[in-house]
């Protein structure tokens, strides 16, 4: 109900969700219970922002511009389990540190390897994100539970 107040031991944090890299400047306000999980938030910024793909892709535009005025630097990705294991926005805060261990990947691709026009970079770069999701989902465990929320 608008305007209601969420039930006792829940907290609504308002977040600022601006869009990187675009003109004119695309933001939107967004309050997110504190037993929202990432995959609320996700549908919730799907929902905000419009967007009907069920994850966030990668945005190429600054990356084929960063390629473009460095052909001799070498690219890094980096994947992380973090937020699939904190499970919800209040379990990232109150979980520092961490009880499960966070898996970190960094992958290296020479500068000789990175493609150059604009549409294969831009193929190669959803080529690596199934690439660094395949990677996450091969080490995701289910959330582990909080003696903060019993």
């Amino acid at each position: 109900m608008p305007g209601s107040r969420p039930p006792a031991g829940l907290f609504v944090y308002q977040l600022r969700v601006v869009l990187r890299g675009v003109s004119p400047l695309i933001w939107r306000r967004l309050l997110v219970r504190s037993d929202s999980s990432i995959a609320d938030l996700h549908a919730t910024l799907q929902l905000a922002f419009g967007w009907s793909d069920e994850h966030l892709s990668p945005s190429h535009g600054g990356v084929t511009a960063a390629i473009a005025a460095a052909p001799e630097a070498d690219v890094v990705f980096v994947a992380h389990t973090l937020f699939e294991v904190v499970g919800t926005v209040t379990r990232a805060w109150r979980r520092i540190p961490l009880e499960a261990p966070v898996w970190v990947c960094f992958w290296r691709v020479p500068a000789a390897e990175v493609p150059r026009d604009r549409v294969e970079v831009a193929r190669w770069l959803y080529a690596w994100w199934a690439r660094i999701e395949a990677w996450i989902a091969g080490r995701v465990a289910p959330p582990v539970p909080s003696t903060d929320e019993q």
